[in-house]
C-alpha cells in the first residue's frame, strides 16, 4: 500500500510542544504504520521531515500555532493512523 498524507494545522496557542508531542507518540504507538511529519520551508524557516515516533524529531519541527504540517503514514493501518492523529490536531491537543 502506498503512503498517504494529510495536512494538519497546529491550533493550540502554545504550539506543538512537549506534552502534545508525547501524546502524539502514544497515539502513533497504537498503530503499526510508519509515520513521518514534515514542516515545509518558508520565509526564514528550513523545511524538515522527521520520524513521527521520535520526540527529538518532533522537537525539530518547532511548530508554533498556525504551522501547517504534513503527516505521512505507510502501512496497512495508515488511514486509521492518520484519522487518529488528524483528530488529535483538530481537537487542539485537548488543551
Amino acid at each position: 500500500m502506498p503512503a498517504i498524507e494529510r495536512e494538519v494545522v497546529v491550533r493550540a496557542p502554545l504550539g506543538f510542544h512537549m506534552r502534545p508531542m508525547q501524546r502524539f507518540i502514544e497515539i502513533a504507538g497504537q498503530f503499526r504504520a510508519e509515520i513521518a511529519v514534515r514542516r515545509p520551508a518558508g520565509p526564514g524557516v528550513d523545511g524538515v521531515e522527521v520520524d513521527g515516533r521520535s520526540i527529538f524529531g518532533l522537537m525539530e519541527l518547532a511548530a508554533t500555532q498556525g504551522t501547517v504540517l504534513t503527516l505521512r503514514a505507510n502501512g496497512d493501518d495508515a488511514p486509521a493512523t492518520l484519522d487518529a492523529l488528524e483528530d488529535f490536531f483538530k481537537r487542539g491537543f485537548d488543551e
